[in-house]
């Protein structure tokens, strides 16, 4: 990891495409969430946006993705709930059916987050359609977020037995893969 770490600063550092420097800068960003520097990662993915605005579509559709999950670890629900929305669209529009099914999943456990049940449902309907278009190690992975926040849906609605279905479900699909799976509340 840290070999990676060296490559991506120097990526940063002397690319000679902007577009790479600032996808190394992406990556990077990562690695301040991880040490604690939110103020930086924040800075990197902001830098992102602006520089790749107009130029770089896949740029920016990673640095909205990268941002939302930021603000969710952060619990600023409302701007994550902005940038996932915004990060899907691009993604979309750039026929990344994992960037739009990565960032409609942070929607849904933002509206979860907020109790907003009737749009949570609603997103919940059509995130099969979406997840459908994912090859299926990418579709396993999606589904099991998928299960996690259909099982918040049913609590807020008061349905417990359904929230231990989708528990269960999310739980076999972690297993099958035989590691663990991400979804956006894992670190809490």
């Amino acid at each position: 990891v840290m070999s990676l770490e060296r490559l991506m600063i120097v990526t940063e550092h002397q690319a000679a495409d902007p577009e790479v420097r600032h996808l190394a800068s992406l990556v990077l960003g990562q690695w301040d969430l991880v040490r604690g520097n939110a103020a930086r990662c924040e800075r990197r993915y902001l830098d992102a946006l602006e520089a790749g605005n107009g130029r770089w579509p896949a740029l920016v559709a990673a640095a909205y993705a990268n941002y939302a999950r930021l603000c969710l670890e952060q619990r600023r629900d409302l701007e994550a709930l902005v940038l996932a929305r915004r990060g899907a669209e691009a993604s979309a529009v750039l026929g990344d059916h994992l960037g739009k099914a990565y960032g409609r999943l942070v929607e849904a456990y933002v509206l979860s987050q907020l109790e907003d049940w009737p749009r949570l449902r609603a997103l919940c309907g059509r995130l099969p359609w979406i997840i459908a278009a994912l090859p299926p190690h990418h579709r396993a992975r999606i589904e099991y977020g998928l299960h996690g926040v259909q099982a918040e849906l049913a609590i807020g609605e008061g349905r417990p037995a359904d929230a231990f279905r989708e528990q269960e479900a999310a739980d076999r699909i972690a297993k099958e893969l035989g590691e663990p799976s991400w979804s956006p509340r894992d670190s809490e």
